[in-house]
């Protein structure tokens, strides 16, 4: 972008309004994602023990660990 059109940009840019949501609607919404973030936090804080229980009866079912056991 050429530097002598910064300027113009900028000043076209101030003109422009941008709504936003009343700002209880504004808190009511970022309540509503921290609850889903903490959901999220919830279900990534249990992939690894599924993950675990996934391998052990995959090493069940193929047999996998039990040979040395024999």
């Amino acid at each position: 972008m050429d530097a002598g059109l910064w300027p113009s940009i900028c000043r076209v840019h101030r003109t422009f309004k941008i709504p936003l949501p009343p700002l209880e609607e504004q808190r009511r919404l970022v309540a509503e994602l921290d609850a889903e973030a903490a959901q999220m936090d919830s279900v990534r804080s249990l992939l690894p023990r599924f993950e675990a229980k996934i391998q052990r009866v995959l090493d069940r079912v193929w047999g996998n660990g039990t040979l040395a056991a024999e």
